[in-house]
């Protein structure tokens, strides 16, 4: 086993920081501003959301800071991550 280098683990700590710092910038992206109530988060269980292309309506059920789980209008169950929740899904 070889001894990793200060700069070796000084590059590795950048990386996770920068690892840690996407997550939370994803999981802001859920949060809107309103006035005297500071940040909230938009997404909750219960929400409509349509898919742009299809015009299908999803409700969501479970709210996770990568995504979030999605009911189908037949009952399916599905994971939606915020890049694509942002892509191709409007609200309801």
């Amino acid at each position: 086993m070889t001894k990793l280098t200060d700069r070796e683990v000084i590059a590795l700590l950048h990386e996770e920081y920068q690892k840690k710092v996407q997550e939370v910038v994803d999981e802001l992206d859920a949060f809107i501003k309103l006035g005297s109530l500071g940040k909230v988060n938009i997404l909750s269980p219960g929400l409509k959301i349509r898919e742009r292309e299809s015009g299908l309506l999803y409700t969501i059920d479970v709210v996770r800071p990568d995504g979030c789980t999605v009911k189908s209008p037949v009952g399916d169950e599905s994971f939606i991550s915020n890049k694509e929740l942002r892509a191709r899904y409007a609200l309801d």
